[in-house]
Formats: C-alpha cells, structure tokens, sequence
C-alpha cells in the first residue's frame, strides 16, 4: 500500500508540475478542468449514480457550467465568497446534522458542482497572477505537507480518533503531526523567501492545513452515506482523484481569502 502510493506521488508529480509551470493558460485551464472533470464524475458515483448515460449527461452539464463561467467572467469575490459559505454550511453538516435534506442525494450532488466548477475558476484564476504558478504551488504544498504529515505520524502514534464516526481511520496524533509539517515547511520556506510577515504567514498557513483536514472529513462522511470506501481506483494507493483533492477544495476558497485581504494581488 505505501510502496504504491509512494511510487503514484512520484510519477504524477513531474507532470503535474510540468503542467502547471510550462502549460500556457489555456493549457491550464484544460487540464485542471479535466482533473476536475474525473473528480465530479467520481462524486457523482458517491450520490449513487452509476449508470453511464446519467455520468455523460452530468459531464456535459460540468463542462456547459466551466464554458459558461469563461463566458461570464466573474471577479473572484464572486466565487470566492459563495464557496466560503458553502464549506462552511459543510462543517456544520458534517459534524452536527446526521441525516435530511443536505445529506439528500439531490443537494450532495449540487454542492459537488458548485464546489468543483468554483474551484476550477478559482485555481485558474490564481495561476494567472503574478507569480501565480508560485504561489499555486506554495498553496498545494500546504495542502501536501499536511496530508503527508497526517498519515505518517498517524501510522506511527496514532492512537486517539478524531472523529470515529466519520472516519475511523483518522487520528488526532495525525492531524497534528500533518499541522506539525505545515508549520516546519512554512518557517523553513519563509526564512528564505520572506515574502510577506511571518506573523501573516503562520496563521495563514496553519489554518488553510486545518480547513483542508477538515474538507478531508467531509469528503469521508460523503463516502459513508454512500457507502463507498473510496471515491475511485484510478490512483494506484491513493484511491479517486476526489481522495486526493479533497483538502485542495477545501483550502483552496480560505486561501484565495487570505492573500486578497493581505494585499497580494490586486482585484
């Protein structure tokens, strides 16, 4: 298990860094749609849709809403806004409201839709400011580092559940250990490119690795109501693509948030 997920990092990374530092914009827009693609399809599976003219349509549908976004063209509060209440109404269902209307098949798959088709404007979006590629990067090595951390110090001292009954496998040791790598990457990466106040930096940071552990939960609880264990198999020990993106929705609205209100890039 470790030994392929080990050697599924090591083969997608390169490409995936190769997409995002030498594809043109357009280049990037394809290809996080088409990422984005295979995780609405995998979350479709999770709402128990499973035969293939209803996955078709509902790809068509994903499509017809990123084209119609290029149309529109919104500012990205207008993106960033909605998808911060949307996690937010999330955590609230997650841990507090165990059945009803939003864990109803028909509204997990609406907020699958949006959360993905806004997560595509968005990512975009941030590759094309100023150094974007740059701070892409700084942003997923966040997500990364802690989910890295939090399954390598949850496999060796994991021992009390963070939330058992959404997700038996996850440890508090863990997900401190995952916060514990976040904050040493940060500080190391900040003692050499002290880009912004480490006083703006370290909150920043440990608090996108925390939304993301917390998205990682909610993705969990969506596995359990549908009664999947993973969202696909396509990644050789890491499961679906929506396994390993889950922290990246989720982190990704807070830290757009963030770095517009420090004054990084101008809207």
């Amino acid at each position: 298990m470790l030994k392929a997920r080990v050697l599924t990092a090591l083969l997608m990374l390169p490409l995936f860094l190769a997409a995002l530092f030498y594809l043109p914009a357009n280049g990037w827009m394809l290809f996080v749609a088409i990422v984005l693609l295979v995780a609405w399809d995998e979350w479709l599976r999770l709402t128990n849709i499973s035969s293939i003219p209803r996955r078709v349509l509902g790809a068509l549908l994903f499509c017809a809403a990123l084209v119609g976004l290029l149309w529109f063209t919104p500012t990205v509060w207008w993106v960033v806004i909605p998808s911060l209440c949307l996690w937010l109404l999330f955590y609230v269902v997650t841990f507090f409201v165990q059945d009803g209307f939003f864990w109803s098949s028909g509204f997990r798959r609406l907020s699958g839709f949006l959360v993905l088709t806004c997560a595509w404007w968005t990512i975009c979006w941030l590759r094309a400011q100023w150094y974007g590629a740059w701070w892409t990067l700084g942003f997923l090595v966040i997500i990364w580092m802690a989910d890295v951390g939090a399954y390598f110090f949850g496999k060796r001292f994991g021992r009390n559940k963070l939330a058992p009954a959404i997700s038996p496998g996850k440890t508090i040791e863990g997900a401190l250990g995952g916060l514990s790598m976040v904050l040493l990457v940060t500080l190391v990466t900040h003692h050499f490119y002290p880009i912004l106040p480490i006083l703006w930096v370290l909150p920043m940071t440990l608090l996108v690795a925390m939304v993301s552990i917390a998205g990682d939960l909610y993705e969990s609880r969506l596995k359990r109501v549908g009664g999947h264990k993973d969202s696909g198999s396509i990644l050789p020990g890491h499961g679906g693509v929506l396994d390993r993106i889950d922290g990246v929705l989720a982190g990704l609205p807070v830290f757009i948030y963030l770095v517009l209100n420090m004054g990084v890039f101008s809207v």
